[in-house]
């Protein structure tokens, strides 16, 4: 069991479990309460909206992660837009709860810190990934990583702005991966035509 959803159940905190569907919104840029959510199973989008219009897909986050600890520490004022990418579960806890029981815990205060820094970590490396790496390889992991029972839903404008490419340079090496049997496009719908192949490819490349 998670460390902090142990901490969470042997404390006095009420928290809820929600369970959200594939696409189903968690959190909007509209949301006015600060809540703290840790992600029990699944994994989330994260989208920022700019105030010129446009939208920007940033993170991606998974079990044991958590979301909404920046508006609780005062550094973030702008909602985050959060989706579930596929079927998933959070373990809710209130913003008075954070402030009441868990704000001076130290066992919370090390779970925060070490998530914190892993976050941070994981944005550095996604960054040298796209400096360092070809479109190809990176695809390929995002693809096993993110894939809803073998189907990959995206926006795919809002994935070659995630992974710094063109939305052409996009379609095209998705058109290789067809070519090469990884995937295959069911009318609009691409989803993996052969897990070991998948495999093999990312095994090659090596990311």
């Amino acid at each position: 069991m998670n460390k902090l959803l142990e901490l969470i159940i042997g404390s006095e905190i009420d928290f809820e479990a929600i369970q959200l569907k594939h696409n189903d919104e968690l959190i909007n840029e509209y949301s006015s309460e600060n809540n703290l959510y840790l992600i029990d199973k699944g994994i989330y989008k994260i989208y920022e909206y700019h105030k010129n219009g446009k939208i920007s897909l940033i993170q991606y986050l998974e079990s044991g992660d958590l979301i909404g600890e920046l508006g609780l520490l005062g550094v973030e004022s702008q909602k985050k837009v959060v989706l579930s990418n596929g079927e998933s579960s959070v373990i809710k806890i209130k913003e008075s709860d954070y402030i009441h029981v868990l704000k001076d815990d130290p066992n919370f205060l090390k779970y925060l810190s070490i998530n914190l820094a892993t976050k941070l970590l994981s944005r550095t490396h996604h960054f040298t990934e796209m400096q360092q790496y070809k479109l190809k390889p990176r695809l390929l992991r995002h693809i096993q990583r993110t894939h809803i029972d073998g189907v990959v839903d995206e926006n795919f404008t809002y994935l070659s702005q995630y992974l710094a490419t063109s939305y052409r340079h996009l379609m095209f090496t998705l058109k290789e991966l067809i070519d090469e049997d990884i995937i295959e496009k069911v009318d609009k719908t691409y989803r993996i035509k052969s897990y070991e192949k998948l495999k093999i490819a990312i095994e090659k490349h090596e990311v």
